[in-house]
């Protein structure tokens, strides 16, 4: 494999793949979110799903780590635990998922994902009333599913986002559930 290329025939060059974790470390680090998506929508366009979320997961965990001690006093433990139980829950669905499906299947579902999780923000509707427990809940199966299978976090972020929390109150909750 040559450093530089980046035939769409072949795989990327190394210096391709750097440049692309680089811009999505940029945007993890400073939103909380969406590096995995960023780097998932441009390397799967050369290497299948399973390599590209197993590689993910590994590296965004040590970015989760830090995040999450940054933020670790100020988390609502009662919204974060209803999301993280049935997103825990369904995780395996999703994984298995990955694992079974077509290839192809799998790339366009992550596009689907990443183009409704932006079209939806940009959309700029936000409801008015923090999220219930049912609905914490609800948003957390979802997401096992999405995000076992493709380690996107962009379900959750969206419906968080979208909410009526403040920017920090909004972050932290995307923290400490991822």
């Amino acid at each position: 494999m040559n450093f530089f290329d980046i035939s769409l025939s072949g795989e990327p060059g190394m210096a391709i793949i750097a440049i692309v974790a680089f811009g999505a470390g940029l945007i993890r680090g400073f939103t909380g979110f969406g590096g995995p998506a960023f780097i998932l929508a441009i390397l799967t366009l050369f290497f299948t799903p399973v390599s590209v979320v197993s590689k993910i997961l590994v590296v965004d965990f040590v970015t989760s780590v830090f995040l999450f001690k940054a933020v670790y006093r100020e988390i609502d433990w009662r919204a974060t635990a209803s999301m993280v139980i049935p997103t825990l829950l369904f995780m395996p669905l999703g994984h298995w998922l990955l694992v079974e499906l077509d290839q192809l299947v799998m790339k366009r579902a992550m596009a689907v994902i990443i183009a409704a999780a932006c079209v939806a923000m940009l959309a700029g509707y936000r409801y008015q009333h923090p999220m219930t427990t049912g609905w914490l809940i609800g948003i957390g199966i979802v997401s096992g599913i999405v995000f076992g299978g493709s380690y996107i976090a962009l379900v959750a972020v969206v419906c968080i986002l979208l909410g009526p929390y403040d920017k920090h109150a909004g972050r932290t909750l995307i923290i400490s559930w991822s």
